[in-house]
């Protein structure tokens, strides 16, 4: 999934490509893959995470060894 909110329960494999929300409610057993977790207070999670960087679709010039390359299309790490 995109974006995963979950104020209930959960078990198991979780993979979202932009962020997960475990709200107030929340009990989480197992893993998470995402590049952002927000733990509301009175949430609970118990298992692994594994973050990686978001890429970000960046169609402007690119600075190589000191040089401007002008390129487009090229996936760069988001800066959040």
């Amino acid at each position: 999934v995109g974006i995963l909110v979950c104020d209930g329960k959960m078990r198991g494999e979780i993979q979202a490509s932009e962020w997960v929300e475990l709200q107030p409610r929340a009990t989480v057993v197992g893993s998470v893959s995402s590049p952002v977790l927000v733990v509301d207070d009175g949430a609970v999670f118990q298992g692994r995470m594994t973050m990686r960087t978001r890429a970000v679709n960046y169609t402007g010039p690119v600075l190589v060894e000191g040089h401007v390359a002008p390129t487009l299309g090229v996936a760069v790490p988001d800066a959040d």
